[in-house]
């Protein structure tokens, strides 16, 4: 998917605040080990975006991969992602209120999920 947004201040004219031009995801998943698990491949990119106070966070790409079961035992199903996969240094704007215009994210994080259904 794509986003293409222009937003403006009426009164100043200006970009809106934490309002990016330009938002794009693409997601594809597939079958892998003979159809018993299924392997994700997510890409996001957000161009830059105006702080509240002024100057601008720069744009970022970032991807994601999950490797997920079907059912690894009758109603348990097991999942693993690794988000940030190159490690992307990135900052999102905040409001007004708080001292710093931004704050930088996460770096590659690791998530293991394990369900169960009764």
């Amino acid at each position: 998917s794509y986003s293409f947004v222009d937003t403006e201040d009426a009164s100043t004219g200006m970009r809106l605040a934490n309002s990016p031009q330009h938002m794009l995801k693409f997601n594809m998943v597939a079958p892998v080990f003979n159809q018993y698990a299924d392997a994700g491949i997510e890409f996001q990119y957000m161009s830059d975006r105006t702080l509240p106070r002024g100057g601008t966070t720069g744009g970022y790409g970032i991807t994601n991969l999950t490797l997920s079961s079907q059912k690894v035992y009758e109603r348990l199903e097991l999942s693993a992602s690794i988000y940030n996969v190159f490690d992307k240094q990135y900052a999102d704007p905040v409001s007004e209120e708080l001292t710093q215009g931004s704050i930088i994210q996460d770096g590659r994080n690791l998530r293991i999920k394990a369900s169960y259904t009764f």
